[in-house]
């Protein structure tokens, strides 16, 4: 107990002493500043205290939304909307607070209708937290261990969108894509390719080794034109999205159009997501928003970490990036993916200190794949008997965890598990 009351004041004394130093280089403006604060916080803690004595009557809760990242806020906040319209809680009244910078203010303005989010509840979040039993008064957002919302449970399936547009945001959205150059009522697709741009752009305070880590998920854009082009040929236009992208497209076909360095605006990001026939692109936050809110189907290449993919989702297939053994020169077979735990790996330094380089898909491994998504969608596609045994070998490989829900509803691209089948001996 003695060495528990020293550590705190340790802390204690190691705080004052930081906020002293602050103070004494800042000068005033700090001091006020921090004096503010303070004051707020002396204001605001009878508040939270109210809050507790009122809990027998009504339960109010308070929630933080990493609004820095668009699939953490698309997943948490839709998923919370589903859980909530199920379980049809009385007497329980949320508020919620985001971080800056907001990654896409149209979206967080759409959820600001429906839901009580102000910059003040902040502050009520973080003082909530400075006493004893805090959780109960915490909005339980879904989590998985990727920093997104799984539905293992199915939610998305079994509930409608939550947000939608008004009337006068539907007139804008069709005449923007008049002005894009798509005839009124013309089938579009959105491709995507992760790439550091955006946290480059977004981090500029901070280290980039901070988010190096997430290199390994990158792939290079130009090798999505391809089946870009094949679905123009089936009527559709194709639309290349992302909010900071690193270079433009390399291609001449009017109906492929690089929305993303052309005509890109927050508001669009999420009226397209909302008309669009699917979405093709690597895992990511953006490509994640058009399943979590309007339950579009998702053609998902260049897949990696691969225990963590969305299995539980029926509209959604992969197609993973090859892990290739340096010092044996050869790809890892599924199985040993998954059996020695490399599935699992998060960050880049993980694959290079196995001695795994991993391996972009082909442009025709994409291309095969968005022409068996769009065959699919339109009840045309043919599955052979060959493709439904080598579906089950995959899966058989694949490892139950609580990531996942009790019934496997994703697909593997046919034509690629046909072409790969000695990585599945």
């Amino acid at each position: 107990m003695v060495e528990f009351g020293l550590k705190i004041s340790r802390s204690v004394y190691s705080l004052l002493c930081h906020q002293i130093d602050q103070i004494t280089k800042g000068g005033f403006y700090v001091f006020f500043r921090k004096f503010c604060k303070i004051l707020t916080v002396l204001l605001i803690i009878p508040l939270v205290l109210l809050v507790r004595i009122l809990r027998p009557l009504i339960l109010i809760r308070f929630g933080m939304i990493d609004s820095d990242r668009i699939g953490a806020i698309s997943s948490k906040l839709e998923l919370y909307l589903c859980k909530k319209e199920i379980d049809k809680h009385n007497r329980i009244f949320d508020l919620f607070c985001y971080l800056r910078p907001v990654s896409n203010k149209q979206l967080m303005k759409m959820y600001s209708r429906i839901l009580n989010i102000t910059s003040f509840d902040e502050l009520l979040y973080k003082c909530n937290r400075m006493f004893i039993g805090y959780k109960v008064h915490e909005v339980p957002l879904i989590e998985g261990v990727d920093g997104m919302g799984r539905d293992i449970n199915n939610l998305l399936g079994s509930t409608k969108p939550h947000i939608c547009f008004t009337n006068e945001e539907d007139i804008k959205g069709s005449a923007a894509l008049r002005d894009i150059g798509l005839p009124d009522g013309a089938p579009f697709i959105l491709f995507h390719a992760r790439d550091s741009a955006y946290l480059d752009k977004v981090h500029t305070k901070r280290s980039r080794s901070q988010w190096a880590v997430h290199d390994y998920r990158d792939s290079n854009i130009q090798n999505y034109c391809a089946a870009a082009e094949a679905l123009t040929e089936r009527g559709y236009y194709a639309l290349r999205i992302g909010s900071v992208v690193k270079e433009a497209l390399d291609n001449t076909n009017p109906k492929v159009v690089d929305y993303a360095t052309r005509y890109r605006t927050d508001f669009l990001d999420i009226y397209l997501m909302s008309k669009c026939q699917f979405v093709l692109g690597s895992p990511c936050g953006i490509t994640h928003v058009a399943y979590d809110l309007f339950r579009k189907p998702i053609a998902w290449v260049n897949a990696t970490h691969l225990e963590f993919m969305w299995t539980w989702n029926p509209s959604v297939m992969y197609i993973p990036k090859k892990y290739w053994l340096r010092d044996e020169r050869r790809f890892m077979r599924f199985r040993e993916i998954f059996e020695t735990g490399v599935g699992r790996y998060s960050y880049t330094q993980e694959y290079e200190e196995y001695g795994i380089e991993l391996v972009e898909n082909t442009s025709e491994e994409i291309n095969d794949l968005v022409i068996e998504m769009d065959e699919r969608l339109k009840e045309s596609w043919q599955t052979t008997e060959e493709d439904g045994e080598l579906q089950k070998r995959f899966w058989g490989y694949f490892p139950k965890s609580n990531l996942h829900g009790d019934e496997i509803r994703a697909r593997i691209g046919s034509k690629f598990l046909r072409d790969n089948c000695e990585l599945l001996d």
